[in-house]
């Protein structure tokens, strides 16, 4: 788990943390400890992603400034998956990545709430679209 700020690139299978100005993966928003919310115990993998839908793109709006800035970013709220709760770890960590179609992650440079790139190019301009309703 990463804290907030960190920018990580995955090496095969490896995540690593790497400055911001450096090709990268996916950049962390939050750290959540699940234990809070599932203190009976680990948590299915379903119920981590019922969970950490709604807890993740909160915080990707936050991070980012609100829903319009994540929009206009085109990135994705991403979660990574607890797998290590009897070892004591309840935390998973919370970040915006861009995920090609086909599988696998968009290479970002810089920081995602400045001026960033995917595969080298600016976010693409997104269309207009109706501003969100409270439900």
């Amino acid at each position: 788990v990463f804290p907030a700020d960190t920018c990580v690139r995955v090496d095969g299978d490896v995540p690593n943390e790497v400055p911001c100005d450096e090709d990268h993966s996916w950049q962390v928003t939050s750290v959540v400890n699940l234990g809070e919310h599932f203190p009976q115990g680990w948590p299915t993998i379903q119920q981590q992603n019922d969970y950490l839908n709604g807890v993740c793109t909160e915080a990707a709006r936050a991070y980012l400034g609100g829903d319009d800035a994540l929009y206009n970013s085109t990135l994705t709220p991403f979660w990574t998956k607890q797998q290590s709760w009897d070892a004591g770890s309840r935390s998973v960590n919370c970040a915006l990545t861009y995920g090609h179609p086909g599988g696998g992650f968009a290479t970002l440079k810089g920081d995602v709430r400045k001026e960033f790139t995917i595969d080298g190019q600016p976010p693409a301009k997104q269309p207009p679209r109706n501003p969100l309703r409270n439900r």
